[in-house]
């Protein structure tokens, strides 16, 4: 890819990335200080999928 497709490009891969979801875990993290929970929460994400992490994490 040149420099010129990629300029060109650009501003429909930044719109794509605007839309995506952030994994509950960065949500998670960047919301609650708690070292204990982030780390209960990460352990968590390594084996449920975000919805149950988000769920469990809730519970904490």
């Amino acid at each position: 890819m040149t420099t010129k497709e990629f300029i060109k490009i650009w501003p429909d891969l930044r719109q794509q990335v605007k839309r995506l979801e952030l994994p509950w875990l960065d949500v998670m993290a960047s919301r609650d200080r708690d070292p204990f929970r982030v780390l209960i929460s990460c352990i968590l994400s390594l084996r449920t999928q975000d919805k149950v992490t988000g769920e469990a994490s809730e519970r904490l």
